[in-house]
């Protein structure tokens, strides 16, 4: 039973401190409590979360198992990516990829397919174009 007031009690010590704007201070706040009837005393600390150290490596671990956010494509982008052939079949030339996906063949396109690319949503070949 004593344990349970003592927990009963630090909870409310901690609500007063947050409750008060009092946490998380930039050092340490210690409040205590004394219960007489049951000759428990409980004192509360709350400080600012100190976050481990971590190595590089593990850092670049975790940073490489995060998901990556879909890239926003424009809509020719989207419509390239659509007109470009699979896998199964052979890569076609930008021109006939323009052709296919129904835009002129020019710098705005040329730039919107190889950032396609950079994406690894398309790949160049030799022979031209296709989906990965």
């Amino acid at each position: 039973m004593p344990a349970n007031i003592a927990s009963a009690a630090a909870h409310k010590i901690a609500a007063v401190l947050i409750e008060a704007g009092i946490a998380p201070p930039e050092s340490p706040v210690t409040r205590s409590v004394k219960i007489e009837e049951h000759e428990l005393s409980v004192t509360v600390t709350i400080c600012r979360h100190q976050a481990a150290t971590i190595s590089p490596e593990t850092l670049a671990k975790i940073e490489a198992m995060k998901p990556k956010p879909e890239p926003r494509l424009t809509q020719l982008q989207r419509d390239a990516i659509e007109a470009a052939p699979s896998r199964l079949h052979n890569p076609v030339s930008m021109k006939q990829l323009a052709r296919l996906s129904g835009y002129g063949y020019n710098g705005h396109f040329r730039t919107a397919v190889n950032r396609c690319v950079e994406l690894g949503l398309l790949v160049m070949l030799p022979g031209g174009v296709r989906k990965p």
